[in-house]
């Protein structure tokens, strides 16, 4: 493990073993005795670590805003005062160098990334954890998406899975959360749910399937996917230009 390697691991353990000690000890304190004052101070100490998560998160991106992301849809097992902190948080990572993605999309389609592009724009249209989306121009002028993972992804994401590892080993040993959660199948879950967006020809299929299922619908426009431009690591489609599903006066004009 090197020392980059060991610091994230480190910051994310630490944070998970501050979480745990401040949990139980508030429990142990207010054990038959809980009552709507208890309550209050109990949301108050969760929407305080589901901040610190946050904060931690944005900082470290990788696999810690996923989590955090997969979490915020997890009302069956997290309190609602830490859901509703964490439903803020989006992949709001700063862009890498664009001759990094240059570089990635080089080495995916072995040959300069002018082969098939007339344009590539200067900077990420969007930046997120685990890729980020270029505008480009093919050469027979078709306006596409590319989405290109972020380099060093997959080393970042294995430091975070074995952090993991140890919180879960932790709240086994030095906890009583295991009887409130089912941590394996929490990991298990997790390791599906977010390892299938590493490759983005699964991404690809799932796009497309889901095209062909809803292609009657009138008023709905599906993107192109191109095949012989995507790769695990790359997914070109249509540019479609849109706005996110809360701008509600985007919408409204529509």
């Amino acid at each position: 493990m090197n020392q980059i390697t060991f610091i994230r691991v480190y910051r994310i353990v630490f944070m998970a073993v501050k979480f745990f000690m401040r949990a139980t000890f508030f429990q142990k304190r207010h054990r038959g005795n809980w009552n709507p004052l208890v309550e209050e101070k109990w949301t108050k100490l969760v929407t305080g670590m589901a901040k610190e998560y946050k904060i931690l998160a944005l900082q470290l991106g990788g696999l810690m805003i996923k989590l955090g992301q997969f979490l915020s849809t997890r009302a069956d097992i997290m309190p609602p005062s830490f859901l509703a902190e964490l439903e803020g948080l989006t992949d709001r990572v700063p862009s890498v160098d664009r001759e990094k993605i240059v570089a990635v999309l080089e080495r995916e389609w072995n040959t300069p990334h002018t082969t098939y592009l007339t344009h590539l724009s200067d900077e990420a249209i969007a930046s997120a954890s685990i890729g980020e989306v270029y505008k480009g121009i093919l050469k027979d002028g078709t306006e596409v998406a590319i989405k290109v993972q972020r380099p060093g992804t997959g080393r970042i994401l294995r430091a975070d899975f074995q952090a993991v590892r140890i919180v879960i080993w932790m709240a086994r040993r030095f906890t009583g959360f295991t009887k409130q959660v089912d941590f394996t199948k929490l990991y298990l879950e997790m390791t599906e749910t977010i390892g299938a967006e590493l490759n983005f020809q699964q991404e690809l299929q799932n796009g497309r399937s889901f095209a062909e299922r809803f292609d009657e619908m009138d008023g709905i426009e599906f993107p192109r996917y191109f095949d012989d431009l995507s790769t695990r690591h790359v997914l070109v489609m249509d540019w479609i230009e849109g706005a996110r599903i809360t701008d509600l006066a985007f919408i409204e004009k529509k």
